[in-house]
């Protein structure tokens, strides 16, 4: 499995994934770290719609959450769910 992960993230990926699935690890680290659910979303067409894309949790449950938004390439930001 591993090995599989290394050679993809060795070569480049379309739309950003290979940042994305960076991201996504580091994402599920920080879920089992600190304890908090992470949540990642990206905009829709729709103005303020957004699709959540992935989550990641921690070993236990928890009531804290953290949401990110993906804004292509490297760039997130955190959403404040309303």
């Amino acid at each position: 499995m591993y090995a599989h992960s290394a050679r993809l993230l060795a070569h480049p990926m379309p739309h950003g994934m290979c940042s994305r699935m960076h991201t996504c690890s580091l994402c599920q680290v920080f879920a089992r770290l600190f304890g908090v659910a992470v949540h990642v979303y990206e905009p829709l067409a729709a103005a303020g719609s957004y699709q959540r894309i992935a989550s990641f949790q921690p070993p236990h449950d928890t009531e804290q959450q953290v949401h990110l938004l993906y804004r292509g390439g490297v760039h997130y930001d955190t959403l404040h769910p309303v």
